[in-house]
């Protein structure tokens, strides 16, 4: 996960190397504050792994979750959304830089963005770690290996879904397992 790409003097910024995680609490440490919206434009952001790194110095996290689109987002409209209502909360802004961006991408390219409440990150870890702990102690049964087969995949290459992306929506694989585990009781 890189970003900050200054092709000039070759240098990038990383993710794994810790590069972000030091912007942002560098941006903390000088403030006192927590960013309010961090968004990127950058392709494959939007991985649970980038905003754990960051989650005490920011609040709301907003990527792409797979290839974003050359044109990046639509800074013009995110603007004037902002100067059109000024007290907007990060909540309800980002809602809006996503449906700004899907529209503006719908009719040419399909384009996956999200964002995450970080201050909430530590809960949906504590849930997932039960989740998945649960699931290597029991044996592979057919209904989870099929909710897995089934479940909304994100591809890195290309625009079509696959079942053997190696990115899957953590959401809809647990939706299938809900609905799994509710009509075995």
């Amino acid at each position: 996960h890189s970003f900050g790409s200054d092709w000039s003097s070759c240098n990038v910024m990383c993710n794994h190397n810790g590069d972000l995680r030091q912007a942002v609490s560098t941006a903390y440490s000088n403030t006192g504050k927590k960013i309010n919206l961090l968004a990127f434009d950058a392709c494959v952001m939007q991985q649970i792994e980038v905003v754990f790194d960051i989650k005490d110095y920011i609040k709301i996290f907003l990527a792409p979750q797979t290839i974003c689109p050359l044109g990046g987002f639509r800074y013009d409209r995110i603007f004037q959304e902002l100067e059109e209502n000024s007290l907007t909360n990060e909540v309800e802004l980002s809602k809006k830089i996503v449906e700004i961006n899907v529209e503006n991408y719908i009719d040419v390219v399909p384009i996956v963005i999200s964002s995450i409440d970080a201050e909430k990150l530590n809960s949906v870890r504590t849930a997932l770690d039960d989740l998945f702990n649960n699931l290597l102690v029991s044996s592979p049964n057919q209904l989870i290996i099929d909710a897995r087969m089934n479940v909304q995949t994100l591809p890195l290459i290309g625009y079509v879904p696959r079942p053997e992306d190696d990115y899957i929506d953590i959401g809809d694989f647990i939706k299938s397992l809900h609905d799994i585990f509710s009509n075995n009781e």
